[in-house]
């Protein structure tokens, strides 16, 4: 039976929650899936004792040599499975037993959809969204959509937006191709918005799902806050470098200049140093990231106006990733 669908759970095994992700894919109501969990960086012996008693055929553990966080796991775990869909869910994350199906059933609604949000819970307070899509203001900063909002307040239907949050998404693998999968440059944080930017340039719209569910507890990855706020910093940068058409940019140059003129603010408040310290480290990658933006922006089917209507006039006081 060939799968319809491959998830990638990209993990290093730091935490027991990754059984509960397994177990959640495996229990889907599609039953012809695959489940690459990519083992990032630790030995063998270690992710065989997390996962014991966990044995299934459409499950296969794949290997790198050394942590290399997020974006190239996911690159790699994708370049080994087989679905004409695939998906990425956090190694702290879980999905509701339907997610799958729902994920089928809204792409085959939506040819023209490269990739489906779900609607992402907190773990510990099921009342509250972690993420429902990614979202991208005019002067490009990025956050979870709906992060915090009360359950209530999920838009009842499918309704598009400006890209997934990589805690749990779904692409078409054409989509996820054509544009080049995750930038690995960026390591981790705003790799999902920038892959739905460019996917959004090349004409492939996202569609939020409210029924495709799914559950995330959060910081459960032994990131240092410091670090985080580090490549938030950088890869906003980036983000706008790469992506942003050279009209939007010369139109709101000074705007942008003065958004991204002071730190991001994070859940957990804003560092001065991480600021310093990736604002300078775009700097000085910025030329790898000119040659990117000449072949990106070459790739563009949408108007400018379009891609304006897609952005938020209003930045959140927050930002969520």
């Amino acid at each position: 039976m060939s799968a319809r669908i491959s998830i990638v759970i990209p993990t290093s095994f730091r935490t027991d929650k990754v059984r509960k992700s397994v177990r959640s894919v495996l229990a889907q109501s599609v039953p012809d899936l695959e489940l690459i969990v990519v083992n990032n960086g630790q030995p063998p012996a270690v992710a065989s004792s997390t996962l014991s008693g966990i044995t299934d055929p459409r499950l296969r553990v794949v290997t790198l040599r050394r942590n290399s966080f997020f974006c190239a796991p996911v690159n790699y775990g994708v370049s080994v499975s087989s679905a004409p869909y695939v998906a990425t869910l956090n190694d702290d994350a879980w999905l509701a037993g339907d997610w799958a199906e729902n994920v089928l059933a809204a792409f085959g609604r939506n040819p023209e959809a490269g990739s489906v949000a779900s609607l992402v819970l907190q773990a510990n307070d099921t009342t509250t969204i972690d993420s429902a899509g990614s979202q991208v203001d005019l002067w490009g900063r990025a956050s979870n959509r709906l992060w915090g909002a009360p359950l209530g307040s999920t838009p009842g239907t499918a309704s598009p937006v400006f890209s997934v949050s990589s805690c749990c998404a779904a692409y078409r693998r054409a989509s996820w191709d054509a544009a080049g999968g995750l930038d690995e440059d960026f390591t981790a944080y705003l790799e999902d918005v920038d892959l739905g930017f460019r996917m959004q340039l090349m004409g492939m719209t996202c569609l939020f799902e409210p029924g495709c569910r799914a559950y995330h507890y959060g910081s459960s990855t032994p990131t240092p806050s410091a670090y985080k706020a580090f490549l938030i910093e950088r890869n906003h940068v980036w983000n706008i470098v790469k992506n942003f058409p050279s009209a939007l940019l010369k139109e709101r140059a000074l705007p942008i200049m003065r958004a991204h003129a002071r730190p991001v603010v994070l859940q957990n408040g804003s560092s001065l140093r991480s600021f310093l310290s990736g604002k300078t480290a775009a700097a000085v990658l910025s030329r790898r990231m000119l040659r990117k933006r000449e072949t990106i922006q070459r790739s563009r089917r949408i108007s400018v106006s379009a891609l304006e209507a897609l952005l938020m006039p209003t930045a959140p006081p927050v930002c969520k990733l």
